[in-house]
């Protein structure tokens, strides 16, 4: 089941539209160590999880909660995820230097995903993380043969997210000196 692509059993949601847009907002949102820490507190102690997961799990969650959605709607979370190094095994065909990433997806229902205790999320996050491997990308393959290049499901009950963390764009320098911070665009109007 490729969640990331749709499902025909789950609703697809509405995808927001350009006067609910109004209402979003954009934000920067730090992680430090007080805040993990603080995170983790919630999680029962035989639990362990990345630093990534857990920050996955929190903003998934309060992201729901904030959209306030009808409690037997599915939400999804759909995870990019790089389909190179030893973890994930696998093998992509001699002579392609090209992204091998997959988005491999889990899916809740509303009331799940929010009643739940945080391990819940968590949870769901490690499911989903966990999915790339040689089978998943064979079967993302032979979905893409049968069904075409299905788009993406952009329906506000799927949050995309990926880890940007080992990108090396922390590194970057086009002769101005390294990068200050790196994220979506912000349009300001100047007086």
């Amino acid at each position: 089941m490729h969640h990331e692509y749709g499902d025909q059993n789950i609703s697809q949601g509405s995808v927001i539209a350009c006067k609910d847009q109004q209402d979003l907002v954009q934000k920067c949102l730090y992680f430090g160590p007080e805040e993990i820490r603080a995170a983790r507190k919630h999680l029962p102690p035989h639990l362990t999880c990345s630093t990534f997961e857990l920050i996955t799990a929190c903003t998934w969650k309060c992201r729901t909660i904030a959209l306030a959605m009808d409690p037997d709607e599915a939400v999804r979370l759909s995870l990019v995820v790089n389909a190179r190094g030893k973890r994930n095994n696998v093998v992509l065909p001699l002579g392609f230097y090209g992204n091998g990433i997959g988005f491999p997806g889990v899916v809740s229902t509303v009331e799940l995903l929010c009643q739940n205790p945080l391990g819940y999320a968590v949870d769901l996050v490690k499911e989903a993380k966990y999915k790339m491997n040689q089978d998943y990308i064979k079967s993302v393959a032979d979905l893409l043969a049968l069904r075409g290049w299905p788009p993406l499901t952009l329906a506000r009950n799927n949050f995309i997210l990926s880890d940007n963390t080992r990108t090396g764009v922390g590194e970057v320098d086009f002769g101005w000196g390294k990068p200050i911070i790196a994220g979506t665009c912000q349009v300001r109007e100047f007086d």
